[in-house]
């Protein structure tokens, strides 16, 4: 039998396929999750470095002898048998995404939900104060900014000018990618959730969630500033933060002043997030604090209003480590437990907190993807449960999770079918149906 000549190519194209594949699901499942930045940078290029170099081995080393018969099929390899695995759980796994794509569950805690645009037009020159000394200079430590304050904490960064104008932001602003780019396409939602545990003094609680927002060299300070005003417009009663409020250039006090003018009578209220902690996360929350943002490190607070109470959970697991969840969220579903609302960054709480019964929980991370392929799904999905928590509401057992898109952006000034988004969550007392 004449031996085809596209074969070896084919069969090489294929192993490159499953060892991006594969790097993908280790990064995102696994290195996403770990606790420290450097680690995850280390992993993230050995990988990509991998994945670059597989193609060229391929090629300069196609005809030895130890390469010829995984390329030809000559005879059965193991690597085949690896190979056969790998794209065999990508198919089932991607077809069983394309399903829940396609089947769009409803959700009974839905009483209504009203969705508007409200674009953003961004431009280069927005990013300019980012290379104002004054705007960026960096806090003495020691020093008092306010009266009655804490002194500020020493940091262990300098922040230095930040490149206004990078090839990566030219790209993204011009056409055709500025055609696409649904980076500051801001979507405000408004959803109407019927609750049967809500306390009847806490029925039409408006509570406004912001989550990711990354302030940063990669998204306009502008659009910040947009996006906090669309949502006081909304007029909420409480406001929710879930993390990530920084991304890596370490303008923490730049970050927590773009919130400041964020009111509401029931306070607001924050955790933080992964990105928060990569960083100096004690300067983080020394400026929330500094704005009046009250920090829930897994802790909670019970709000009361006609002596009826309404628990709000602050989970900041895993970064802050919590080993005994009861103190932090309260005891499992029992007649008389308050109705408990808990903020957390990741996701990949939600089992946990399930089993504790949390009626609501609000947590961001995950970006809903920031790219979304047609039929595919995200591409980036930074969670222990792969694309299952990617964004939007899920029930696990009494609780109703909604992870958010986010406003913020990291690494890539780009969004793909997943634009930013406000949420308003009006909560009502009722059954569900």
């Amino acid at each position: 039998m004449p031996e085809l000549s596209w074969l070896p190519f084919g069969v090489g194209l294929v192993l490159c396929i499953a060892a991006v594949w594969v790097f993908f699901l280790i990064y995102n499942v696994i290195v996403c999750s770990l606790p420290r930045m450097w680690i995850k940078g280390w992993i993230k290029r050995a990988g990509m470095g991998f994945c670059l170099v597989l193609p060229l081995v391929l090629v300069i080393f196609h005809g030895e002898p130890w390469l010829r018969p995984v390329l030809t099929l000559e005879r059965f390899h193991w690597i085949h048998g690896a190979l056969v695995g790998v794209l065999g759980v990508a198919a089932v796994g991607q077809a069983l995404i394309t399903f829940r794509l396609c089947r769009c569950p409803r959700v009974a805690a839905i009483r209504s939900n009203h969705t508007w645009r409200a674009p953003f037009q961004a431009a280069l020159r927005d990013f300019d104060v980012l290379r104002d000394r004054k705007f960026i200079r960096q806090p003495r430590a020691g020093t008092v900014p306010e009266a009655d304050a804490e002194p500020v904490p020493h940091y262990r960064h300098q922040i230095l000018p930040v490149k206004s104008h990078t090839g990566k932001l030219r790209l993204t602003l011009s056409p055709p990618l500025k055609w696409i780019n649904q980076a500051y396409d801001l979507r405000v939602h408004h959803f109407v959730l019927a609750l049967p545990q809500l306390p009847p003094a806490f029925d039409g609680l408006k509570v406004l969630h912001l989550t990711d927002g990354h302030y940063g060299e990669v998204l306009s300070p502008k659009f910040h500033r947009h996006v906090l005003e669309q949502g006081m417009a909304l007029e909420p009663d409480l406001i929710a933060l879930t993390g990530d409020f920084v991304a890596g250039d370490h303008l923490y006090r730049q970050a927590i002043d773009a919130l400041k003018e964020l009111k509401a009578p029931l306070g607001v209220w924050a955790v933080r997030g992964n990105h928060d902690f990569y960083s100096e996360p004690q300067i983080v929350k020394y400026w929330l604090e500094q704005a009046g943002i009250q920090v829930l490190t897994n802790r909670h607070v019970d709000l009361e209003r006609d002596g009826q109470v309404f628990r709000l959970v602050g989970i900041e697991h895993p970064y802050v480590r919590l080993r005994d969840w009861t103190p932090a969220v309260g005891e499992p579903v029992a007649p008389g437990s308050p109705f408990r609302l808990v903020l957390a960054h990741t996701p990949d709480v939600v089992y946990r907190l399930s089993r504790l019964g949390a009626d609501l929980v609000m947590c961001g991370h995950t970006h809903g993807g920031q790219f979304r392929l047609p039929l595919i799904g995200p591409v980036v999905y930074p969670s222990l449960y792969g694309r299952r928590f990617d964004r939007g509401f899920r029930q696990i057992g009494p609780t109703l999770l909604y992870a958010s898109n986010g406003y913020g952006l990291h690494t890539f000034p780009l969004r793909l079918n997943c634009p930013p988004e406000v949420t308003l969550f009006e909560l009502r007392r009722g059954s569900q149906t």
